[in-house]
């Protein structure tokens, strides 16, 4: 777990560009499996490449890292590969690292073991289109891990209260119980996880993997806004030609009573028109193969058919099955029998189409009874859920705001990386604060080392399941994390009196409804 550093390079700042990399080399012959953009950074990254190789040898770590002015460096060492991040200013060498975590985890939800296993022999990546789907998946984790908080911390986010996703998983569960053709289902509203319903006859997915299939999931929808704003011209359209002949009315009506019974009735119009186009079956849906872990098999990867659906506006359904191969003769008519399930999903979804709504909380219920709280972020690492409040972009210290979130989640795993559980710092005008504990099934906290053994742990994206088995607290133990931002006028025994409270007053008025 421990970095090995290196001084700072003589290299200018511009040498890599400006912006953030991912390159993936082999360690065979030096050369280029992917990369983005220009050649030429694997040419330049080669020496640099060959001397962390050495050292990450020589002290049996995983990843090694350079900084060049404002560009850091970020090596990991798997197998034969080495993934590496190019980051810029403001990104941590604890964020580079766990991008890189994320973007293995994605060759291997794309291609599966057996290519991987293939690459790691002979370093052939030859497929253009192979590239395309990884580049696109890689542009999508960047843009949701700077923009998203629960990338960030890399879990999946929850706002949709309890009573909501009982009534869609009721949905999906009919969905599975009456289609032999699907096995799981799930749906997502942008990159939340609403319900998820599986049969008896296949195990759980990981939910690190359903963390991987949101970033899957959004780089095939990235572009899916042309459907509805087609959707919405034609809307727009229709509403504009019925205001028009609106405004054609004979001039000899001149009672105001006919007037607004007039009205009345283009406006029933209206909506009927708008209707009939909002409930139509969409159109854009993919069928492909990906590769997926379970609860119990962690470490294996297995084929499973998915079908993903935007229902309507960044809400998808995710119809999978696990037995079911089919060649590519089939796929259109396979896609069909999907569509037909999708379709009657729908309609049934739609009749409740309010309910979906998420239920984001601000920031405001809380500074109130924790003064000079700014943000909090609170995960649950068993669960790998999320819960923390919107940050308000579009006002004037939104943008500041979630620049100090995101740098404290960075300095904070920094610190978890040095064994740390716990965290609090004055930057300026500022306050950061970190927790990490374990409760047992009661809730009761459960005693750790003041110096937590990471260096003793892989970093893997199970590192929190296997920090929990490192120290032996039991199968029922949960794992959280308390990120918390303060103005820097406070005491730090008043952070960690606001701490203590925030966590229980989360825990009783969100988790609880959630």
């Amino acid at each position: 777990m421990q970095e090995s550093e290196f001084s700072e390079s003589e290299f200018g700042e511009q040498i890599f560009g400006n912006e953030t990399q991912f390159i993936v080399l082999t360690s065979r012959t030096g050369n280029a499996v992917y990369f983005k953009g220009d050649e030429n950074q694997s040419v330049n990254l080669a020496p640099i490449s060959t001397s962390q190789e050495v050292i990450s040898e020589l002290f049996g770590q995983q990843f090694t890292y350079w900084t060049c002015k404002e560009s850091k460096i970020v090596f990991y060492n798997y197998n034969t590969l080495i993934f590496i991040a190019i980051g810029q200013e403001g990104e941590s060498i604890a964020f580079l690292k766990r991008q890189l975590l994320l973007v293995k985890g994605l060759f291997f939800l794309k291609f599966g073991l057996l290519f991987m296993k293939k690459l790691i022999y002979d370093g052939q990546f030859s497929a253009r289109n192979k590239k395309a789907m990884i580049t696109q998946l890689i542009d999508t984790m960047i843009r949701l891990s700077r923009d998203n908080q629960s990338f960030l911390v890399q879990a999946n986010s929850r706002t949709h209260k309890r009573y909501i996703v009982k009534q869609v998983e009721n949905q999906l569960q009919h969905v599975v119980q009456q289609n032999d053709e699907v096995e799981i289902a799930l749906l997502f509203q942008d990159t939340q996880l609403i319900g998820y319903i599986k049969s008896n006859n296949v195990e759980t997915v990981n939910q690190k993997d359903i963390f991987l299939m949101i970033i899957y999931i959004q780089s095939l929808f990235n572009s899916t806004n042309k459907l509805f704003s087609e959707t919405s011209s034609q809307s727009e359209k229709s509403t504009k030609n019925l205001s028009e002949n609106q405004n054609e009315s004979p001039k000899e009506i001149k009672k105001e009573d006919n007037e607004k019974e007039e009205n009345n009735l283009e406006n029933e119009k209206i909506n009927k028109m708008e209707n009939e186009i909002k409930i139509k079956q969409p159109v854009k849906d993919f069928l492909d193969i990906i590769f997926l872990r379970t609860k119990l098999k962690s470490k294996a990867r297995e084929e499973y058919l998915v079908y993903t659906s935007e229902l309507q506006e960044s809400t998808i359904l995710v119809l999978i099955n696990k037995k079911k191969t089919i060649t590519r003769e089939d796929v259109k008519k396979e896609k069909e029998k999907y569509r037909k399930v999708s379709n009657d999903f729908y309609q049934r979804i739609y009749q409740n189409a309010e309910m979906l709504g998420a239920i984001p909380f601000s920031i405001t219920s809380f500074d109130q009874l924790f003064p000079g709280l700014v943000h909090f972020i609170l995960v649950d690492r068993t669960n790998n859920l999320v819960f923390c409040p919107t940050i308000p972009i579009e006002q004037t210290t939104g943008p500041l705001i979630k620049k100090k979130v995101w740098d404290l989640c960075s300095v904070s795993q920094s610190y978890l990386m040095k064994g740390c559980s716990s965290m609090t710092i004055k930057l300026g005008e500022w306050c950061y604060s970190y927790t990490l504990w374990f409760e047992d099934q009661n809730k009761n906290l459960l005693s750790i080392p003041k110096v937590l053994p990471v260096n003793e742990i892989e970093d893997s994206q199970d590192f929190y399941e296997d920090l929990t088995t490192k120290l032996d607290l039991g199968k029922n133990a949960k794992c959280w994390e308390l990120y918390t931002l303060y103005t820097g006028l406070l005491p730090y025994e008043t952070v960690q009196h606001h701490n203590l409270g925030l966590y229980q007053n989360i825990f009783d008025r969100l988790i609880g409804q959630f």
